[in-house]
């Protein structure tokens, strides 16, 4: 109730806060949380936003670790980062995605202490319900990257990818290998990032990039279980292009302006954006209805 206002903003209400909020600690539990969502629109916008911008608890830790001795303003450059993407993704999404939100109505219980038996209860059914609707998939989708990997389909992937990597992002070759080990793991991917010796810009650019692009194997099974195929293939779209821009736009801004002074920037250029973006595709809106 009490984001649900924030939440409109972007075409969701208060609920949506339950699936990203449970993403913080591992995206697949925060996937399948979506289906308790009313409609195809709130599923899809909040599908997009948490396998694109929150990343989990194992790729937090990392994120702190590989940005963190760097000094505290490129943690928050990162952070940043990702807030801004979830701001202008958000006002994209809520205007490109039809159907419309629902008003948060809920009724508010008198609290009572919980018995312990029934909260071991519903931490069981819980457990229960992850280990037969997720377990599967993820090792279905490690299958799938060991074949890939066996047959040669990773190294041409990361030969196909060179120029982005290099010519975009501004990262070495190197870590074409970390982003491809991060369609199964990211925080893995991270990990391999340490002993490259990127600058720090580099270092942020790579642990943005990795957030960003595709969610990890599991999460992207269970992303095609929840959406179903076609609206699946439209959000790892919508994450592919973000990465580029986010990135590619990240690179150009710390070849301009530094560290400190990009702090600053960002939350403008955000501003800006969400100002525009919402402007711009309601005045379209308005267009369409009165030529109708």
């Amino acid at each position: 109730m009490t984001l649900d206002k924030t939440l409109h903003r972007i075409g969701l209400h208060g609920y949506s806060v339950i699936p990203m909020f449970l993403a913080c600690g591992c995206n697949v539990p925060g996937l399948m949380a979506i289906r308790n969502l009313e409609t195809r629109r709130e599923r899809f916008i909040t599908a997009v936003l948490t396998c694109t911008v929150i990343p989990c608890m194992a790729q937090t830790s990392l994120i702190f670790k590989a940005v963190g001795s760097r000094g505290h303003q490129y943690i928050l450059l990162v952070f940043l980062t990702l807030f801004t993407v979830w701001m202008v993704l958000g006002a994209i999404l809520k205007h490109g995605v039809k159907d419309s939100t629902p008003t948060l109505i809920m009724e508010v219980p008198p609290y009572r202490m919980p018995r312990l038996k029934n909260q071991m209860k519903k931490v069981r059914m819980r457990l229960t319900c992850f280990m037969k609707d997720a377990v599967p998939y993820v090792f279905f989708g490690v299958f799938l990257m060991n074949v890939l990997h066996i047959t040669g389909a990773v190294d041409f992937l990361g030969k196909l990818f060179s120029p982005l990597i290099t010519g975009v992002f501004g990262l070495p070759v190197e870590t074409v290998a970390a982003l491809i080990v991060g369609a199964v793991r990211k925080d893995a991917a991270l990990a391999l990032l340490l002993p490259l010796e990127l600058t720090d810009i580099q270092t942020v650019i790579a642990v943005v990039v990795l957030t960003l692009y595709i969610p990890c194997i599991a999460t992207a099974t269970i992303l095609f279980k929840e959406l179903g195929v076609k609206d699946a293939l439209k959000a790892l779209g919508i994450m592919f292009v973000t990465t580029v821009v986010t990135g590619g736009g990240l690179n150009l801004l710390c070849r301009i302006y530094t560290v400190k002074t990009l702090l600053l920037v960002e939350p403008a250029v955000a501003y800006i954006l969400v100002y525009i973006i919402s402007s711009g595709l309601k005045q379209k809106t308005d267009e369409i209805n009165y030529s109708l």
